[in-house]
């Protein structure tokens, strides 16, 4: 991390806390980290070429520290129990014929929790209350995965995965029946185990984006939501309604009373990340052209 600012003017011990990465020591013995790896390409790479540069406030690690935290906590609440392994790096080369040429890189991984009676791979996280509405991230799946592929390349077993996911905001007066609102501040989500096929093949691809092709951003890397085409009524600021393509708005609006008072409105989705959490969206020259 390059530079940190403190728009708050936090005391120093605090900023201190704010600032520490428990993740960034050691010596490097891999080419790319899972977290990488199932990450954005174009994000890794600018944020290697500008590392000096990238600037971020204290304030906005506010949680990045609370997760810390959870994995400290059970590292050392679990110090002296045999059956689990907390907090361990593991490491695996993979070599394959890429479209450019033959490459060999070595991915590392840190395994938060593994159940050695059970085989259980585990991974602890720290989320919104409402991202656990909308079932398992496709990430947490990538990660797990992939973890589970380095854990058996060194002998281990692993017959599950599981996340656990502590809801830092979670509200018990949300929970109600037929809602998909957690009912519980601390959710234990099973996510499936690749074959081995699924994972050489993921793997795969992910080293050849990071290594050998075009970095530009994906959709689902911008965490872009779709496009919508708002049928408006004049006078108003909302929404009459919201469609998915324009003929279908259109053939709402030629069914209505008060069509001349109707008009289509082109809502382009939004790149949340790219505006919102992106670190290095300055640096970017898909960001620059995407919002010239």
């Amino acid at each position: 991390m390059g530079q940190y600012t403190n728009k708050n003017k936090y005391p120093e011990w605090l900023c201190n806390v704010l600032k520490y990465n428990p993740y960034t020591t050691g010596p490097k013995k891999s080419d790319i980290s899972v977290t990488q790896l199932i990450d954005s390409p174009q994000v890794l790479s600018l944020r290697k070429a500008n590392r000096d540069n990238i600037t971020e406030d204290v304030s906005d690690r506010t949680w990045a520290v609370w997760g810390s935290a959870v994995h400290a906590i059970c590292e050392s609440a679990n110090l002296s129990n045999s059956n689990v392994l907390v907090e361990k790096r593991f490491h695996k080369t993979y070599g394959k014929e890429f479209k450019e040429g033959t490459g060999m890189f070595t991915v590392s991984g840190q395994v938060d929790v593994y159940d050695i009676k059970n085989n259980i791979l585990y991974d602890i996280k720290t989320v919104s209350a409402n991202a656990l509405m909308y079932g398992v991230k496709p990430v947490w799946s990538y990660q797990l995965n992939v973890l589970a592929d380095l854990m058996q390349h060194d002998g281990w077993k692993v017959s599950g995965l599981g996340i656990v996911a502590f809801a830092k905001d979670w509200n018990g007066r949300f929970v109600k029946d037929g809602s998909h609102y957690p009912e519980n501040s601390l959710t234990i989500i099973d996510i499936p185990l690749w074959s081995k096929k699924e994972t050489k093949e993921f793997i795969d691809k992910r080293l050849q984006r990071h290594f050998f092709d075009d970095k530009m951003c994906t959709k689902e890397e911008r965490w872009q939501s779709d496009d919508k085409f708002a049928v408006m009524k004049e006078g108003k600021s909302r929404a009459v309604k919201l469609f998915d393509t324009k003929d279908d708005a259109n053939d709402f609006i030629i069914i209505q009373k008060d069509q001349e008072k109707l008009y289509l409105e082109d809502r382009v989705g939004y790149n949340m990340r790219c505006h919102k959490y992106c670190n290095v969206n300055r640096f970017c020259p898909q960001y620059a052209k995407e919002n010239s």
